[in-house]
């Protein structure tokens, strides 16, 4: 999957994410690598929580995966 993100604290640096799902060892293997327009855009985009954003929308991905594995 590919998508433009755009952080409400950097609006003029767009930046393009791309997600890979594989399947691996009985489950998936999750990869996204996401492109800045620049150094600086990628740096501002760290200071401003990106990490801690993106951790948090993967373990609520997670925890959705897992109450719709329960639900099947």
């Amino acid at each position: 999957m590919v998508c433009t993100f755009v952080f409400e604290l950097f609006p003029q640096a767009e930046a393009v994410d791309t997600l890979t799902l594989e399947a691996r060892d009985g489950g998936t293997l999750v990869t996204t690598h996401t492109r800045h327009p620049s150094m600086e855009a990628r740096d501002g985009h760290l200071s401003g929580g990106m990490e801690r954003g993106m951790s948090e929308g993967y373990e609520r991905l997670e925890a959705l995966v897992q109450k719709l594995g329960r639900a099947a």
